[in-house]
């Protein structure tokens, strides 16, 4: 089979292919992006995980981390059930750090020792955040998030400080 391609559809194939050759990898796409600000008030500028996905016993919700020198979140677009105590997020095999926080009934803020969280996320290779949902009776379970970890110290590196 010869297939032939026109010269503008040539040029246009190899500005996408070096484009994509630009783009980071799944595992570095933290980004820092304005998002509204857990604790009220104005928006703020975080850092945030590429976006997961997961079942919360009815439907898929997608589960993003945000983190900036404050505070570290994790959002959803599900209500979060905090009634078992298995809620919080993991680096590699260490312990479970429970939130401080709900915020708008489908996020985790974690605000105390937030510097000593974020060196863990720092010196970690993959975060787990383990979350449940409701209302979902009987309980489907606790669920759990996998994010990479690569890349996100040379974001960290890249967020403003007075975004």
């Amino acid at each position: 089979m010869n297939l032939r391609v026109a010269p503008c559809c040539r040029a246009w194939l190899a500005v996408c292919l070096a484009f994509s050759l630009a783009l980071p990898a799944h595992a570095d796409g933290w980004a820092v992006k304005r998002v509204p600000d857990p604790q009220g008030g104005r928006s703020r500028c975080m850092l945030e995980s590429p976006r997961q996905v997961i079942d919360d016993g009815y439907t898929m919700t997608p589960v993003r981390v945000r983190i900036d020198a404050r505070l570290v979140q994790v959002v959803t677009e599900s209500d979060i059930d905090l009634g078992f105590g298995d809620v919080g997020l993991r680096v590699d095999d260490g312990d479970l750090l429970r939130p401080d926080a709900v915020h708008a009934q489908q996020g985790l803020v974690f605000l105390k020792d937030a510097a000593r969280h974020i060196e863990s996320l720092r010196q970690g290779r993959t975060l787990y955040v383990d979350l449940r949902f409701w209302p979902t009776w009987p309980s489907r379970g606790r669920r759990t998030a996998r994010f990479d970890l690569d890349g996100l110290v040379p974001a960290l590196a890249q967020l403003p400080a007075d975004c």
